[in-house]
């Protein structure tokens, strides 16, 4: 006998978008006589794994066919083998995670993806802006976007994390609070598994900026 295939819905936001979509998978299996089971976390927070570890580790050790359904990055990229993003019902783009996340096919989905990847001091360097005042590493980051620091080829540039995040500091007033957020941003954008960028982030990262600010 043939092992269904498990849909489960993520918990990570309101709507009906997630609802909507297994129904229409779950309606696409009845109709070519796959044997289809349903999960739903309902609960406001958290992830998927924190909440039914009993679903997905039976899954990844009977290698059950599954589809999660979900808006939460963390999910889509370390429990799936393939990532398909959806966009007002529409597939903008579908392939393995790593491929999905590094080559974003249009800026929305560069934007939806977190991807505010900015390096100012190369920026000015290159020409890309004319000054570090008019980045605009400022005004995503005060709107929330998940805007980290980084050096890129700091050989070429010119540059270490230091003097990239000093220039910051200087022309926009962060403190270790903000710092931190930029840290935690990039760590939880890093190619890792998500485990192990919860462990630096809780266990490396927020104890020593702790320090920092005393």
């Amino acid at each position: 006998m043939a092992k269904p295939v498990v849909i489960v819905v993520g918990a990570d936001k309101g709507g009906v978008g997630k609802t909507t979509v297994s129904r229409t998978l779950l309606d696409y299996f009845s109709a070519n006589n796959v044997q289809t089971r349903a999960f739903d976390t309902e609960s406001p927070r958290g992830t998927l794994k924190r909440f039914h570890p009993d679903i997905t580790e039976i899954v990844a050790a009977t290698a059950t066919p599954a589809i999660v359904v979900t808006h939460d990055h963390d999910e889509a990229a370390t429990m799936g083998d393939g990532v398909v993003v959806m966009r007002e019902g529409e597939v903008v783009a579908a392939d393995t995670a790593t491929r999905v996340w590094r080559y974003p096919r249009d800026e929305w989905t560069a934007r939806f993806l977190g991807w505010e990847h900015l390096l100012p001091a190369d920026h000015v360097q290159t020409g890309a802006v004319a000054d570090l005042a008019s980045h605009p590493f400022d005004i995503l980051a005060r709107l929330r976007f998940r805007v980290t620091v980084n050096t890129d080829n700091r050989l070429m540039g010119d540059t270490t994390m230091s003097r990239e995040c000093l220039l910051l500091a200087e022309q926009f007033g962060y403190g270790w609070s903000d710092f931190e957020r930029f840290a935690v941003n990039a760590m939880k954008s890093a190619f890792v598994p998500f485990n192990k960028r919860m462990e630096l982030i809780d266990n490396v990262i927020k104890p020593g900026f702790a320090v920092l600010k005393g």
